[in-house]
């Protein structure tokens, strides 16, 4: 074979080797940009999701203090509620007492009321 042949042969070679090198490039290069891209999507769901779970803690937190709050006031309007009941069982007996005393006719004063 005359020095030539060979010559083009092996530029023929190389060049179809040139070729498949960059094809092989851009392939790789894909595959590795889709990895990259899956891998950023992953941090960034795992952020959002770590993100999401803190908020969440956080609410958790913040509605037991409220709870906490509203036990409390319920704590107190029950002991209110209960002071108003002491006073109108008082002041249904007084008035038991005035009418029975009327009924009876008895003459004034009017037992005193109870304090």
């Amino acid at each position: 074979m005359p020095i030539d042949e060979i010559l083009s042969t092996v530029l023929k070679v190389g060049g179809l080797l040139g070729g498949l090198a960059a094809v092989m490039g851009v392939i790789v290069s894909r595959r590795a940009g889709i990895k990259g891209d899956e891998r950023e999507a992953r941090k960034i769901e795992q952020d959002q999701k770590r993100d999401t779970l803190t908020d969440r803690d956080v609410l958790i937190d913040q509605l037991q203090e409220e709870v906490a709050g509203y036990r409390v006031e319920v704590a107190g309007f029950r002991a209110e509620m209960t002071k108003v009941l002491e006073q109108l069982q008082l002041e249904r007996e007084y008035s038991s007492l005035l009418l029975e005393w009327g009924y009876r006719g008895a003459p004034p004063p009017p037992p005193a009321r109870p304090v």
